[in-house]
């Protein structure tokens, strides 16, 4: 696992953040399992740039009561231990910087380095010289697999979407990330 170069994306992937929690108690709307297909902006009727400015208000919020994806951390420590290198590759804005490194600290997730404002992510897995991926967006999912093998992580972004590509695994959480990633192992050594 040494030579595994781990891109890791952060929400939806290793966290799921409290953005629907906090709109829904400030904003008075409920917002429960049944919603989940419904992006926030069309919950909330709001115009994307209102929605944003919401977001932006309150994203220490979101991103420091987020909640670790179950098993993350535990995998993430292995990898870390096992000499993999681990970089955090998140569209998060760089404000969000300090309650971001605080929440990984806290839940113990391990990382090398990290790139916020991450528009370009194929940019970043090649300047890095990544070879294997973590990401829950389909769409950055087949942009990086042109690259790099990718773990896409079960979630509402991607469910019912049907994704191909040869270097895309579907995972329905991390509890499947080792075997994959072992697979990876091999044919990198």
């Amino acid at each position: 696992m040494k030579d595994l170069r781990i891109l890791l994306d952060l929400d939806g992937t290793v966290a799921q953040n409290a953005g629907r929690r906090i709109a829904g108690q400030q904003f008075g709307i409920p917002i429960g399992e049944e919603r989940a297909g419904e992006s926030l902006i069309e919950i909330l009727g709001l115009d994307r740039n209102q929605f944003w400015a919401w977001w932006h208000a309150n994203e220490t919020e979101i991103y420091g009561q987020a909640s670790p994806l179950p098993g993350a951390s535990e995998v993430l420590q292995g990898l870390k231990q096992a000499g993999a290198f681990i970089a955090v590759v998140t569209a998060r804005r760089s404000t969000a910087g300090p309650v971001t490194t605080d929440w990984l600290q806290r839940y113990g997730i391990p990382f090398d380095t990290m790139v916020m404002d991450a528009d370009n992510k194929v940019e970043i897995a090649r300047y890095l010289a990544l070879n294997a991926g973590f990401e829950d967006d389909p769409a950055n999912a087949l942009s990086l697999a042109d690259l790099i093998p990718m773990a896409l992580i079960h979630n509402n972004k991607n469910l019912g979407r049907e994704i191909l590509h040869p270097q895309i695994e579907r995972l329905s959480g991390w509890t499947e990330a080792l075997p994959w990633l072992h697979r990876l192992a091999a044919k990198i050594a």
